[in-house]
């Protein structure tokens, strides 16, 4: 599905988020996310054909789980310059409970498809 109809259908922000996940190989960025009311449903977004991820701070120094999540200020979605693609931005707040930080991490890539699997 294209990106921008998916985000025309979920509503994504403030969404919860408890893990990040990025496999450069396959191409695939994995959240897992607690839908906002009135949904407040569990799953995983599914990100495909992932190029060129930037994260700013590096949001690999994050230690996911009952010590640290965050949760979805905003995505942002753009055409690229190839049609297949589009340009996803995405603002997490990230709350790492034990050194009592807040981080807002600024994600940016490419990818041509998504898929929302909710936990049962």
């Amino acid at each position: 599905m294209k990106i921008q109809t998916f985000l025309e259908q979920f509503y994504l922000h403030d969404s919860g988020i408890d893990n990040y996940q990025y496999f450069p190989i396959e191409q695939q960025l994995i959240l897992t996310i607690e839908l906002p009311e009135p949904e407040n449903i569990i799953g995983y977004l599914y990100f495909f054909g992932v190029k060129n991820l930037i994260s700013d701070p590096d949001i690999n120094q994050i230690q996911w789980g009952e010590q640290c999540n965050g949760v979805i200020l905003n995505i942002a979605v753009s055409p690229s310059l190839d049609s297949l693609n589009e340009q996803i931005e995405i603002l997490l707040e990230v709350v790492d409970y034990p050194k009592k930080i807040k981080t807002v991490f600024v994600l940016n890539f490419l990818a041509f498809d998504i898929k929302w699997i909710p936990l049962k």
